[in-house]
Protein backbone atom coordinates (compact mmCIF):
# COMPACT_ATOMS: atom_id res chain seq x y z
CA UNK A 1 0.00 0.00 0.00
CA UNK A 2 1.67 3.25 -1.09
CA UNK A 3 1.19 6.56 0.41
CA UNK A 4 -0.84 7.84 -2.58
CA UNK A 5 -4.41 8.62 -1.70
CA UNK A 6 -7.34 9.02 -4.01
CA UNK A 7 -8.41 12.57 -4.13
CA UNK A 8 -12.04 13.56 -4.29
CA UNK A 9 -13.46 13.07 -7.76
CA UNK A 10 -16.10 15.61 -8.51
CA UNK A 11 -16.07 15.69 -12.32
CA UNK A 12 -14.91 13.44 -15.18
CA UNK A 13 -11.99 15.84 -15.78
CA UNK A 14 -10.85 15.29 -12.23
CA UNK A 15 -11.00 11.57 -12.87
CA UNK A 16 -9.03 11.89 -16.14
CA UNK A 17 -6.36 14.04 -14.42
CA UNK A 18 -5.96 11.58 -11.64
CA UNK A 19 -5.87 8.62 -14.04
CA UNK A 20 -3.06 10.35 -15.99
CA UNK A 21 -1.07 10.86 -12.80
CA UNK A 22 -1.55 7.25 -11.74
CA UNK A 23 -0.72 5.95 -15.20
CA UNK A 24 2.53 7.98 -15.14
CA UNK A 25 3.46 6.59 -11.76
CA UNK A 26 2.61 3.05 -12.92
CA UNK A 27 4.89 3.38 -15.97
CA UNK A 28 7.77 4.60 -13.82
CA UNK A 29 7.36 1.80 -11.31
CA UNK A 30 7.02 -0.90 -13.98
CA UNK A 31 10.14 0.44 -15.71
CA UNK A 32 12.08 0.29 -12.51
CA UNK A 33 10.81 -3.21 -11.97
CA UNK A 34 11.75 -4.22 -15.46
CA UNK A 35 8.28 -4.83 -16.81
CA UNK A 36 7.96 -4.24 -20.45
CA UNK A 37 6.12 -1.18 -21.60
CA UNK A 38 3.66 -3.32 -23.58
CA UNK A 39 2.49 -5.01 -20.44
CA UNK A 40 2.05 -1.67 -18.78
CA UNK A 41 0.01 -0.39 -21.72
CA UNK A 42 -2.13 -3.53 -21.63
CA UNK A 43 -2.83 -2.97 -17.94
CA UNK A 44 -3.88 0.57 -18.65
CA UNK A 45 -6.20 -0.59 -21.48
CA UNK A 46 -7.83 -3.26 -19.27
CA UNK A 47 -8.42 -0.70 -16.59
CA UNK A 48 -10.09 1.69 -18.98
CA UNK A 49 -12.25 -1.13 -20.49
CA UNK A 50 -13.39 -2.21 -17.06
CA UNK A 51 -14.18 1.31 -16.08
CA UNK A 52 -16.19 1.96 -19.21
CA UNK A 53 -18.00 -1.37 -18.82
CA UNK A 54 -18.96 -0.48 -15.26
CA UNK A 55 -20.32 2.79 -16.50
CA UNK A 56 -22.25 0.97 -19.23
CA UNK A 57 -23.71 -1.48 -16.67
CA UNK A 58 -24.79 1.38 -14.52
CA UNK A 59 -26.50 2.98 -17.45
CA UNK A 60 -28.30 -0.23 -18.36
CA UNK A 61 -29.44 -0.76 -14.80
CA UNK A 62 -30.82 2.76 -14.62
CA UNK A 63 -32.60 2.30 -17.93
CA UNK A 64 -34.18 -0.98 -16.74
CA UNK A 65 -35.39 0.64 -13.55
CA UNK A 66 -36.89 3.49 -15.47
CA UNK A 67 -38.69 1.04 -17.77
CA UNK A 68 -40.08 -0.91 -14.82
CA UNK A 69 -41.31 2.23 -13.16
CA UNK A 70 -42.92 3.34 -16.38
CA UNK A 71 -44.60 -0.04 -16.90
CA UNK A 72 -45.77 -0.17 -13.27
CA UNK A 73 -47.14 3.32 -13.58
CA UNK A 74 -49.14 2.36 -16.67
CA UNK A 75 -50.35 -0.85 -14.98
CA UNK A 76 -51.46 1.06 -11.92
CA UNK A 77 -53.28 3.52 -14.10
CA UNK A 78 -55.12 0.65 -15.83
CA UNK A 79 -55.88 -1.04 -12.52
CA UNK A 80 -57.17 2.19 -11.07
CA UNK A 81 -59.41 2.65 -14.08
CA UNK A 82 -60.62 -0.95 -13.76
CA UNK A 83 -61.66 -0.56 -10.12
CA UNK A 84 -63.20 2.80 -10.85
CA UNK A 85 -65.21 1.17 -13.61
CA UNK A 86 -66.34 -1.69 -11.30
CA UNK A 87 -67.39 0.87 -8.74
CA UNK A 88 -69.22 2.89 -11.39
CA UNK A 89 -66.79 5.79 -10.94
CA UNK A 90 -65.18 5.74 -14.37
CA UNK A 91 -66.74 9.06 -15.28
CA UNK A 92 -64.95 10.73 -12.42
CA UNK A 93 -61.62 9.12 -13.28
CA UNK A 94 -58.79 11.55 -14.27
CA UNK A 95 -55.51 10.19 -15.51
CA UNK A 96 -52.74 11.11 -13.06
CA UNK A 97 -50.26 13.75 -14.22
CA UNK A 98 -46.73 12.43 -14.47
CA UNK A 99 -43.83 14.36 -13.01
CA UNK A 100 -40.11 14.05 -13.68
CA UNK A 101 -39.88 11.69 -10.68
CA UNK A 102 -41.21 8.32 -11.77
CA UNK A 103 -40.68 6.71 -8.38
CA UNK A 104 -42.80 9.30 -6.62
CA UNK A 105 -45.47 9.04 -9.28
CA UNK A 106 -45.63 5.26 -8.80
CA UNK A 107 -45.89 5.60 -5.04
CA UNK A 108 -48.75 8.10 -5.30
CA UNK A 109 -50.62 6.02 -7.84
CA UNK A 110 -50.04 2.81 -5.86
CA UNK A 111 -51.65 4.44 -2.80
CA UNK A 112 -54.67 5.43 -4.88
CA UNK A 113 -55.01 1.92 -6.28
CA UNK A 114 -54.80 0.43 -2.79
CA UNK A 115 -57.61 2.66 -1.58
CA UNK A 116 -59.84 1.78 -4.53
CA UNK A 117 -59.03 -1.90 -4.15
CA UNK A 118 -60.12 -1.84 -0.48
CA UNK A 119 -63.34 -0.15 -1.47
CA UNK A 120 -63.92 -2.74 -4.16
CA UNK A 121 -63.22 -5.63 -1.79
CA UNK A 122 -65.80 -4.23 0.61
CA UNK A 123 -68.29 -4.26 -2.22
CA UNK A 124 -67.31 -7.86 -2.93
CA UNK A 125 -67.89 -8.85 0.67
CA UNK A 126 -71.22 -7.09 0.59
CA UNK A 127 -72.09 -8.87 -2.62
CA UNK A 128 -71.18 -12.23 -1.07
CA UNK A 129 -73.43 -11.51 1.91
CA UNK A 130 -76.27 -10.52 -0.37
CA UNK A 131 -75.72 -13.61 -2.47
CA UNK A 132 -75.76 -15.87 0.61
CA UNK A 133 -78.94 -14.22 1.83
CA UNK A 134 -80.45 -14.70 -1.58
CA UNK A 135 -79.48 -18.38 -1.59
CA UNK A 136 -81.14 -18.70 1.85
CA UNK A 137 -84.31 -17.04 0.62
CA UNK A 138 -84.38 -19.16 -2.54
CA UNK A 139 -83.97 -22.27 -0.41
CA UNK A 140 -86.99 -21.26 1.66
CA UNK A 141 -89.03 -20.24 -1.38
CA UNK A 142 -88.00 -22.45 -4.29
CA UNK A 143 -91.19 -21.45 -6.08
CA UNK A 144 -89.94 -17.86 -6.39
CA UNK A 145 -86.48 -18.49 -7.93
CA UNK A 146 -86.16 -16.41 -11.17
CA UNK A 147 -84.50 -17.67 -14.32
CA UNK A 148 -81.49 -15.35 -13.91
CA UNK A 149 -80.43 -16.84 -10.61
CA UNK A 150 -78.31 -14.09 -9.11
CA UNK A 151 -77.36 -16.37 -6.24
CA UNK A 152 -75.67 -18.89 -8.53
CA UNK A 153 -71.91 -19.12 -8.11
CA UNK A 154 -71.40 -19.15 -11.90
CA UNK A 155 -73.36 -15.98 -12.54
CA UNK A 156 -71.49 -12.65 -12.79
CA UNK A 157 -68.20 -13.75 -11.28
CA UNK A 158 -66.89 -10.19 -11.22
CA UNK A 159 -68.65 -7.87 -8.84
CA UNK A 160 -69.92 -4.58 -10.19
CA UNK A 161 -72.06 -1.92 -8.70
CA UNK A 162 -74.87 -2.86 -11.06
CA UNK A 163 -74.63 -6.47 -9.89
CA UNK A 164 -74.67 -5.40 -6.24
CA UNK A 165 -77.72 -3.24 -6.84
CA UNK A 166 -79.44 -6.14 -8.58
CA UNK A 167 -78.67 -8.34 -5.58
CA UNK A 168 -80.02 -5.72 -3.20
CA UNK A 169 -83.20 -5.40 -5.22
CA UNK A 170 -83.74 -9.17 -5.35
CA UNK A 171 -82.98 -9.58 -1.65
CA UNK A 172 -85.47 -6.85 -0.81
CA UNK A 173 -88.10 -8.53 -2.98
CA UNK A 174 -87.52 -11.92 -1.33
CA UNK A 175 -87.53 -10.40 2.13
CA UNK A 176 -90.85 -8.67 1.43
CA UNK A 177 -92.25 -11.95 0.10
CA UNK A 178 -91.07 -13.79 3.22
CA UNK A 179 -92.56 -11.16 5.52
CA UNK A 180 -95.84 -11.42 3.65
CA UNK A 181 -95.86 -15.20 3.97
CA UNK A 182 -94.89 -14.96 7.63
CA UNK A 183 -97.81 -12.62 8.22
CA UNK A 184 -100.09 -15.22 6.63
CA UNK A 185 -98.62 -18.05 8.73
CA UNK A 186 -98.42 -16.19 12.03
CA UNK A 187 -102.10 -16.64 13.08
CA UNK A 188 -101.78 -20.39 12.60
CA UNK A 189 -98.38 -20.35 14.30
CA UNK A 190 -99.94 -18.56 17.27
CA UNK A 191 -102.57 -21.31 17.45
CA UNK A 192 -99.88 -24.01 17.43
CA UNK A 193 -97.77 -22.26 20.07
CA UNK A 194 -100.88 -21.61 22.19
CA UNK A 195 -101.82 -25.30 22.06
CA UNK A 196 -98.26 -26.31 22.95
CA UNK A 197 -98.26 -23.96 25.94
CA UNK A 198 -101.75 -25.01 27.03
CA UNK A 199 -100.82 -28.68 26.90
CA UNK A 200 -97.30 -27.98 28.26
CA UNK A 201 -95.80 -29.94 25.38
CA UNK A 202 -92.12 -29.34 24.55
CA UNK A 203 -91.39 -27.98 21.09
CA UNK A 204 -89.37 -30.99 19.91
CA UNK A 205 -90.66 -31.09 16.35
CA UNK A 206 -88.62 -28.90 13.91
CA UNK A 207 -91.82 -27.31 12.65
CA UNK A 208 -92.81 -26.40 16.23
CA UNK A 209 -89.39 -24.84 16.85
CA UNK A 210 -89.64 -22.68 13.73
CA UNK A 211 -93.14 -21.55 14.70
CA UNK A 212 -92.07 -20.76 18.27
CA UNK A 213 -89.24 -18.62 16.91
CA UNK A 214 -91.70 -16.90 14.59
CA UNK A 215 -94.23 -16.13 17.35
CA UNK A 216 -91.63 -15.10 19.93
CA UNK A 217 -89.88 -12.99 17.27
CA UNK A 218 -86.53 -14.16 18.55
CA UNK A 219 -84.23 -17.13 18.33
CA UNK A 220 -85.58 -19.23 21.18
CA UNK A 221 -84.03 -22.22 19.43
CA UNK A 222 -80.63 -21.50 17.91
CA UNK A 223 -79.23 -22.69 14.62
CA UNK A 224 -80.12 -22.06 10.98
CA UNK A 225 -82.51 -25.02 10.94
CA UNK A 226 -84.94 -23.10 13.15
CA UNK A 227 -84.83 -19.71 11.42
CA UNK A 228 -88.25 -18.03 11.86
CA UNK A 229 -88.13 -17.08 8.20
CA UNK A 230 -88.44 -20.79 7.39
CA UNK A 231 -92.12 -20.40 8.24
CA UNK A 232 -92.47 -18.97 4.71
CA UNK A 233 -91.31 -22.22 3.11
CA UNK A 234 -93.94 -24.29 1.30
CA UNK A 235 -92.96 -27.37 3.32
CA UNK A 236 -93.76 -25.80 6.71
CA UNK A 237 -96.78 -23.91 5.41
CA UNK A 238 -98.15 -27.19 4.12
CA UNK A 239 -97.73 -28.84 7.54
CA UNK A 240 -99.49 -26.12 9.56
CA UNK A 241 -102.98 -27.50 9.07
CA UNK A 242 -101.88 -31.05 9.84
CA UNK A 243 -100.00 -29.94 12.95
CA UNK A 244 -102.94 -27.91 14.25
CA UNK A 245 -105.29 -30.85 13.65
CA UNK A 246 -102.92 -33.17 15.52
CA UNK A 247 -102.63 -30.80 18.49
CA UNK A 248 -106.40 -30.24 18.56
CA UNK A 249 -106.89 -34.02 18.61
CA UNK A 250 -104.43 -34.28 21.51
CA UNK A 251 -106.24 -31.47 23.30
CA UNK A 252 -109.61 -33.16 22.77
CA UNK A 253 -108.23 -36.42 24.14
CA UNK A 254 -106.80 -34.67 27.19
CA UNK A 255 -110.06 -32.76 27.71
CA UNK A 256 -112.06 -35.99 27.51
CA UNK A 257 -109.69 -37.62 29.96
CA UNK A 258 -110.05 -34.62 32.26
CA UNK A 259 -113.85 -34.82 32.05
CA UNK A 260 -113.77 -38.50 32.99
CA UNK A 261 -111.47 -37.76 35.91
CA UNK A 262 -113.62 -34.81 36.98
CA UNK A 263 -116.78 -36.93 36.90
CA UNK A 264 -115.03 -39.53 39.02
CA UNK A 265 -113.83 -36.81 41.39
CA UNK A 266 -117.31 -35.32 41.77
CA UNK A 267 -118.68 -38.70 42.71
CA UNK A 268 -115.77 -39.39 45.06
CA UNK A 269 -116.10 -35.94 46.66
CA UNK A 270 -119.75 -36.68 47.27
CA UNK A 271 -118.97 -40.14 48.64
CA UNK A 272 -116.23 -38.80 50.92
CA UNK A 273 -118.36 -35.78 51.97
CA UNK A 274 -115.57 -33.42 50.92
CA UNK A 275 -116.23 -29.78 51.95
CA UNK A 276 -117.10 -27.45 49.10
CA UNK A 277 -114.23 -25.11 49.98
CA UNK A 278 -111.72 -27.93 49.59
CA UNK A 279 -112.72 -29.13 46.15
CA UNK A 280 -113.32 -25.58 44.88
CA UNK A 281 -109.76 -24.72 45.92
CA UNK A 282 -108.50 -27.82 44.08
CA UNK A 283 -110.35 -26.84 40.89
CA UNK A 284 -109.07 -23.26 41.04
CA UNK A 285 -105.47 -24.42 41.51
CA UNK A 286 -105.64 -27.03 38.75
CA UNK A 287 -107.17 -25.37 35.73
CA UNK A 288 -106.17 -26.01 32.14
CA UNK A 289 -105.21 -29.10 30.18
CA UNK A 290 -101.52 -29.41 30.94
CA UNK A 291 -99.86 -32.65 31.91
CA UNK A 292 -99.31 -31.42 35.45
CA UNK A 293 -103.03 -30.71 35.83
CA UNK A 294 -103.95 -34.21 34.62
CA UNK A 295 -101.39 -35.68 37.02
CA UNK A 296 -102.93 -33.63 39.84
CA UNK A 297 -106.38 -34.96 38.89
CA UNK A 298 -105.09 -38.54 38.91
CA UNK A 299 -103.43 -38.00 42.29
CA UNK A 300 -106.65 -36.53 43.69
CA UNK A 301 -108.67 -39.48 42.34
CA UNK A 302 -106.25 -41.91 43.94
CA UNK A 303 -106.35 -40.03 47.23
CA UNK A 304 -110.15 -39.91 47.31
CA UNK A 305 -110.41 -43.56 46.31
CA UNK A 306 -108.25 -44.48 49.28
CA UNK A 307 -110.43 -42.34 51.56
CA UNK A 308 -113.54 -43.89 50.07
CA UNK A 309 -112.15 -47.40 50.50
CA UNK A 310 -111.53 -46.71 54.20
CA UNK A 311 -114.99 -45.22 54.66
CA UNK A 312 -116.55 -48.02 52.63
CA UNK A 313 -114.82 -50.60 54.80
CA UNK A 314 -116.23 -48.94 57.92
CA UNK A 315 -119.71 -48.79 56.39
CA UNK A 316 -119.58 -52.47 55.46
CA UNK A 317 -118.51 -53.35 59.00
CA UNK A 318 -121.42 -51.37 60.46
CA UNK A 319 -123.85 -52.90 57.96
CA UNK A 320 -122.66 -56.41 58.85
CA UNK A 321 -123.16 -55.69 62.54
CA UNK A 322 -126.73 -54.56 61.84
CA UNK A 323 -127.29 -57.55 59.57
CA UNK A 324 -126.10 -59.91 62.29
CA UNK A 325 -128.46 -58.24 64.76
CA UNK A 326 -131.40 -58.68 62.39
CA UNK A 327 -130.49 -62.29 61.82
CA UNK A 328 -130.46 -62.84 65.55
CA UNK A 329 -133.82 -61.10 65.98
CA UNK A 330 -135.44 -63.06 63.18
CA UNK A 331 -133.79 -66.33 64.19
CA UNK A 332 -131.77 -67.15 61.11
CA UNK A 333 -129.92 -70.44 61.16
CA UNK A 334 -126.24 -70.78 60.33
CA UNK A 335 -127.16 -72.34 57.02
CA UNK A 336 -129.38 -69.42 56.10
CA UNK A 337 -126.64 -66.98 57.05
CA UNK A 338 -124.07 -68.89 54.99
CA UNK A 339 -126.37 -68.64 51.96
CA UNK A 340 -125.76 -64.87 51.86
CA UNK A 341 -122.11 -64.57 50.59
CA UNK A 342 -121.79 -60.74 50.83
CA UNK A 343 -121.88 -61.02 54.59
CA UNK A 344 -118.77 -63.21 54.64
CA UNK A 345 -116.67 -62.02 51.67
CA UNK A 346 -113.42 -60.10 52.16
CA UNK A 347 -114.16 -57.91 49.15
CA UNK A 348 -114.62 -54.20 49.89
CA UNK A 349 -116.75 -52.59 47.21
CA UNK A 350 -119.90 -50.58 46.75
CA UNK A 351 -121.60 -53.63 45.28
CA UNK A 352 -121.03 -55.58 48.48
CA UNK A 353 -122.31 -52.68 50.56
CA UNK A 354 -125.35 -52.33 48.33
CA UNK A 355 -126.17 -56.03 48.60
CA UNK A 356 -125.83 -55.96 52.38
CA UNK A 357 -127.91 -52.76 52.58
CA UNK A 358 -130.59 -54.31 50.38
CA UNK A 359 -130.66 -57.42 52.55
CA UNK A 360 -130.92 -55.24 55.66
CA UNK A 361 -133.89 -53.40 54.16
CA UNK A 362 -135.50 -56.68 53.26
CA UNK A 363 -134.93 -58.09 56.72
CA UNK A 364 -136.31 -54.92 58.26
CA UNK A 365 -139.42 -55.35 56.11
CA UNK A 366 -139.63 -59.00 57.13
CA UNK A 367 -139.21 -58.15 60.79
CA UNK A 368 -141.76 -55.36 60.55
CA UNK A 369 -144.21 -57.58 58.65
CA UNK A 370 -143.78 -60.38 61.20
CA UNK A 371 -144.24 -58.04 64.12
CA UNK A 372 -147.25 -56.40 62.51
CA UNK A 373 -148.81 -59.77 61.67
CA UNK A 374 -148.21 -61.10 65.18
CA UNK A 375 -149.76 -58.01 66.75
CA UNK A 376 -152.75 -58.18 64.37
CA UNK A 377 -153.28 -61.89 65.18
CA UNK A 378 -152.94 -61.25 68.90
CA UNK A 379 -155.38 -58.34 68.77
CA UNK A 380 -157.90 -60.29 66.70
CA UNK A 381 -157.77 -63.39 68.90
CA UNK A 382 -157.95 -61.28 72.05
CA UNK A 383 -161.03 -59.40 70.85
CA UNK A 384 -162.57 -62.62 69.61
CA UNK A 385 -161.96 -64.22 72.97
CA UNK A 386 -163.46 -61.23 74.78
CA UNK A 387 -166.58 -61.37 72.62
CA UNK A 388 -166.95 -65.09 73.20
CA UNK A 389 -166.60 -64.71 76.95
CA UNK A 390 -169.13 -61.85 76.90
CA UNK A 391 -171.65 -63.93 74.99
CA UNK A 392 -171.15 -66.90 77.32
CA UNK A 393 -171.72 -64.72 80.35
CA UNK A 394 -174.95 -63.39 78.86
CA UNK A 395 -176.48 -66.73 78.01
CA UNK A 396 -178.09 -67.25 81.47
CA UNK A 397 -181.72 -65.95 81.29
CA UNK A 398 -181.86 -65.81 85.06
CA UNK A 399 -179.65 -62.78 85.11
CA UNK A 400 -182.66 -60.75 84.05
CA UNK A 401 -185.00 -61.94 86.88
CA UNK A 402 -184.70 -61.62 90.56
CA UNK A 403 -183.89 -58.74 92.77
CA UNK A 404 -180.65 -57.88 90.99
CA UNK A 405 -182.52 -57.41 87.76
CA UNK A 406 -184.83 -54.83 89.35
CA UNK A 407 -181.79 -52.96 90.60
CA UNK A 408 -180.29 -52.78 87.06
CA UNK A 409 -183.11 -51.76 84.76
CA UNK A 410 -180.72 -50.73 81.93
CA UNK A 411 -178.72 -53.89 81.92
CA UNK A 412 -179.88 -55.08 78.52
CA UNK A 413 -179.08 -51.71 77.02
CA UNK A 414 -175.60 -51.76 78.57
CA UNK A 415 -175.07 -55.27 77.31
CA UNK A 416 -176.16 -54.19 73.85
CA UNK A 417 -173.73 -51.28 73.89
CA UNK A 418 -170.89 -53.55 75.04
CA UNK A 419 -171.78 -56.09 72.36
CA UNK A 420 -171.80 -53.42 69.66
CA UNK A 421 -168.45 -52.02 70.86
CA UNK A 422 -166.80 -55.44 70.91
CA UNK A 423 -168.29 -56.24 67.51
CA UNK A 424 -166.99 -53.00 65.98
CA UNK A 425 -163.54 -53.55 67.46
CA UNK A 426 -163.52 -57.13 66.21
CA UNK A 427 -164.51 -56.04 62.69
CA UNK A 428 -161.71 -53.45 62.70
CA UNK A 429 -159.24 -56.01 64.01
CA UNK A 430 -160.46 -58.40 61.30
CA UNK A 431 -159.75 -55.83 58.55
CA UNK A 432 -156.37 -55.03 60.12
CA UNK A 433 -155.63 -58.76 60.35
CA UNK A 434 -156.43 -59.19 56.66
CA UNK A 435 -154.18 -56.30 55.63
CA UNK A 436 -151.34 -57.37 57.93
CA UNK A 437 -151.37 -61.01 56.85
CA UNK A 438 -151.61 -60.08 53.16
CA UNK A 439 -148.61 -57.79 53.67
CA UNK A 440 -146.86 -60.66 55.43
CA UNK A 441 -147.47 -62.92 52.43
CA UNK A 442 -146.28 -60.18 50.04
CA UNK A 443 -143.02 -59.68 51.95
CA UNK A 444 -142.21 -63.29 52.86
CA UNK A 445 -143.83 -64.95 49.87
CA UNK A 446 -145.80 -67.44 52.02
CA UNK A 447 -148.87 -67.36 54.27
CA UNK A 448 -148.85 -66.79 58.00
CA UNK A 449 -149.15 -70.25 59.55
CA UNK A 450 -150.62 -71.29 62.88
CA UNK A 451 -150.41 -74.98 63.66
CA UNK A 452 -149.24 -75.52 60.08
CA UNK A 453 -152.37 -73.90 58.56
CA UNK A 454 -152.82 -70.46 57.00
CA UNK A 455 -154.43 -68.23 59.59
CA UNK A 456 -156.26 -66.25 56.88
CA UNK A 457 -157.96 -69.46 55.79
CA UNK A 458 -158.99 -70.12 59.39
CA UNK A 459 -160.54 -66.66 59.70
CA UNK A 460 -161.95 -66.03 56.22
CA UNK A 461 -162.68 -69.60 55.11
CA UNK A 462 -164.20 -69.73 51.63
CA UNK A 463 -163.20 -66.17 50.83
CA UNK A 464 -159.54 -67.05 51.45
CA UNK A 465 -159.83 -70.21 49.31
CA UNK A 466 -161.31 -68.06 46.55
CA UNK A 467 -158.29 -65.75 46.77
CA UNK A 468 -155.94 -68.69 46.49
CA UNK A 469 -157.70 -70.16 43.44
CA UNK A 470 -158.10 -66.77 41.68
CA UNK A 471 -154.92 -64.77 42.35
CA UNK A 472 -155.91 -62.05 39.91
CA UNK A 473 -158.97 -61.19 42.01
CA UNK A 474 -157.09 -61.25 45.25
CA UNK A 475 -157.06 -58.00 47.16
CA UNK A 476 -153.75 -56.16 46.63
CA UNK A 477 -151.38 -56.07 49.59
CA UNK A 478 -151.39 -52.93 51.65
CA UNK A 479 -147.72 -52.27 50.94
CA UNK A 480 -146.56 -49.18 49.08
CA UNK A 481 -144.90 -49.86 45.71
CA UNK A 482 -141.14 -50.25 45.86
CA UNK A 483 -139.38 -46.91 45.37
CA UNK A 484 -137.49 -46.39 42.12
CA UNK A 485 -133.72 -46.88 42.27
CA UNK A 486 -131.97 -43.71 43.48
CA UNK A 487 -130.06 -41.70 40.88
CA UNK A 488 -126.27 -41.86 40.94
CA UNK A 489 -124.83 -39.76 43.73
CA UNK A 490 -127.86 -40.19 46.08
CA UNK A 491 -126.84 -41.62 49.50
CA UNK A 492 -128.40 -44.93 50.44
CA UNK A 493 -130.41 -45.11 53.71
CA UNK A 494 -127.93 -47.40 55.44
CA UNK A 495 -124.58 -45.91 54.63
CA UNK A 496 -125.29 -42.41 53.36
CA UNK A 497 -123.16 -43.25 50.31
CA UNK A 498 -124.16 -43.39 46.63
CA UNK A 499 -124.41 -46.96 45.28
CA UNK A 500 -121.89 -47.88 42.65
CA UNK A 501 -124.03 -50.48 40.87
CA UNK A 502 -127.79 -50.75 40.26
CA UNK A 503 -129.56 -53.02 42.72
CA UNK A 504 -130.51 -56.45 41.51
CA UNK A 505 -133.07 -58.54 43.38
CA UNK A 506 -131.71 -61.64 41.72
CA UNK A 507 -128.55 -61.32 43.83
CA UNK A 508 -130.41 -61.31 47.13
CA UNK A 509 -130.69 -64.68 48.81
CA UNK A 510 -133.95 -65.69 50.50
CA UNK A 511 -133.98 -65.13 54.21
CA UNK A 512 -136.14 -68.18 55.03
CA UNK A 513 -136.71 -71.36 53.04
CA UNK A 514 -140.27 -71.84 51.78
CA UNK A 515 -140.92 -74.69 54.22
CA UNK A 516 -139.91 -72.78 57.35
CA UNK A 517 -142.61 -71.77 59.81
CA UNK A 518 -142.81 -68.59 61.80
CA UNK A 519 -142.57 -68.10 65.50
CA UNK A 520 -146.34 -67.80 65.61
CA UNK A 521 -146.79 -71.41 64.47
CA UNK A 522 -146.39 -72.58 68.07
CA UNK A 523 -149.55 -70.75 69.13
CA UNK A 524 -152.76 -72.87 69.01
CA UNK A 525 -155.69 -71.80 66.92
CA UNK A 526 -158.29 -69.89 68.93
CA UNK A 527 -161.52 -71.78 69.46
CA UNK A 528 -164.28 -71.00 67.02
CA UNK A 529 -166.92 -68.74 68.53
CA UNK A 530 -170.07 -70.55 69.62
CA UNK A 531 -172.09 -67.45 68.96
CA UNK A 532 -171.80 -65.61 65.69
CA UNK A 533 -171.05 -61.94 65.99
CA UNK A 534 -173.83 -59.53 65.12
CA UNK A 535 -174.21 -58.71 61.47
CA UNK A 536 -173.98 -55.10 60.40
CA UNK A 537 -176.63 -54.01 57.90
CA UNK A 538 -176.97 -50.42 56.84
CA UNK A 539 -174.71 -49.22 59.63
CA UNK A 540 -176.85 -50.93 62.35
CA UNK A 541 -176.01 -54.16 64.05
CA UNK A 542 -178.54 -56.99 64.24
CA UNK A 543 -178.42 -59.58 66.99
CA UNK A 544 -178.21 -63.22 66.03
CA UNK A 545 -181.35 -65.36 66.22
CA UNK A 546 -180.33 -66.90 69.58
CA UNK A 547 -180.21 -63.53 71.27
CA UNK A 548 -183.53 -62.57 69.76
CA UNK A 549 -185.07 -65.72 71.27
CA UNK A 550 -183.61 -64.88 74.67
CA UNK A 551 -185.11 -61.42 74.50
CA UNK A 552 -188.50 -62.89 73.71
CA UNK A 553 -188.23 -65.22 76.71
CA UNK A 554 -187.39 -62.29 78.97
CA UNK A 555 -190.39 -60.29 77.76
CA UNK A 556 -192.72 -63.25 78.27
CA UNK A 557 -191.44 -63.82 81.80
CA UNK A 558 -192.11 -60.19 82.69
CA UNK A 559 -195.68 -60.54 81.57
Amino acid sequence: MNSNTVKSILTPNDMAAQCAIYFSQLNAINTDIGIESEVTKQQQLDFMKNTVQSLADMVDHAADRKLKLTNELESLELELLHYKTKLSKADSYVKPTRTMNLTKDVEVLRSQVDDVRVEYLKECVKADELRNNLRHYYAMMPDTVPKNDLASSGFQKEVTCAFVEALKTEVARCKAEIEERQAECKPQAIVVVGLLEELELPAEDPVDKVLVNLVKEERVFGGPDFDPELAASPAIRGQLGTRIAALVAIRSGVAAQQRVLLDSLKKLWGDCRTPAEEYELFLSENSGLSGSVIDAYRAEVKKRQEEKALALSEDIKKARVELESLWNDIGHTDRQRAEFPPAHTSEVSEQVLELISGEIQRLRSVSAAKEKASLAVAEFTSLQRDLQQFEISNRDPGRLVGRSAHREPGRLLAEEKTRNRLTRNLMGARANLKASLLEYEAVLGKPYLVDGEPFLGHVFGREYRRWRTAPSKRAPPLLPPPPPPPPPGTPSPSSGRPPALPSSSSRRLPLLPPTATTAASSRPLPPAPTTLPPRVVGGKSKAPPLEAQEKKKIKSSKK
